[in-house]
């Protein structure tokens, strides 16, 4: 009953809103109300023809943390080869993250697998490839050897803290290693020959 010009704008109490942290299908239905004139009876809503109704809605999201103001807890990471490689067996830098304070100063051992799914916490499941604790300095170099599957883990030295490869490699010969392997077949056929003709 009395015309004009009307923006309305609504709160969502973020009392009901909830994180979804589940699979599935959620919908959202919002609901709105159009209130009556005041004081007049019935409360009705009247539109004509020329009315026009724009509903906008939109939603801005704060995430709240403390943990950029704390220090990070002492952490082994991975970066290279952490799976889905395809490595040679040629010299390379195995390079993980210390995260922390006290790690930078401690001893760290390199380990490998060729297991399926090789426990972390299970050392029969791992062959130590540094030869014991070494010097943390976020990298070790390694020449490997030929696998369909490998796994990698690197420790501190008491082995409290770990972490393993996020996947498997695999690591084939290089053609170096290749060449060098069939110069040596012929160099050992070639010395059968003469043993044989020496006989």
């Amino acid at each position: 009953m009395t015309p004009g010009d009307t923006t309305v704008t609504t709160g969502l109490d973020s009392l009901k809103m909830h994180l979804l942290t589940d699979l599935g299908k959620h919908y959202v239905r919002p609901r709105t109300h159009f209130s009556g004139t005041l004081d007049q009876v019935p409360d009705v809503v009247q539109f004509s023809m020329k009315d026009t109704i724009s509903m906008k809605g939109f939603m801005v999201i704060q995430l709240q943390s403390d943990g950029l103001t704390t220090k990070a807890t002492d952490e082994l990471v991975i970066t290279y080869p952490n799976g889905g490689e395809t490595l040679k067996t040629e010299k390379i830098q195995v390079t993980w993250r210390s995260l922390g304070t006290s790690l930078p100063s401690q001893k760290i051992i390199v380990s490998t697998s060729t297991g399926d799914d090789p426990d972390i916490s299970l050392d029969t499941d791992w062959k130590d490839i540094s030869g014991g604790p070494i010097a943390n300095v976020d990298y070790f170099p390694w020449t490997p050897e030929v696998a369909d599957k490998m796994w990698l883990r690197v420790c501190n030295e008491t082995k409290d803290i770990c972490d393993r490869s996020l996947s498997f490699f695999k690591v084939e010969a290089s053609s170096v290693a290749i060449a060098r392997e069939r110069l040596d077949k012929k160099q050992r056929s070639r010395a059968k020959k003469s043993d044989r003709t020496n006989q």
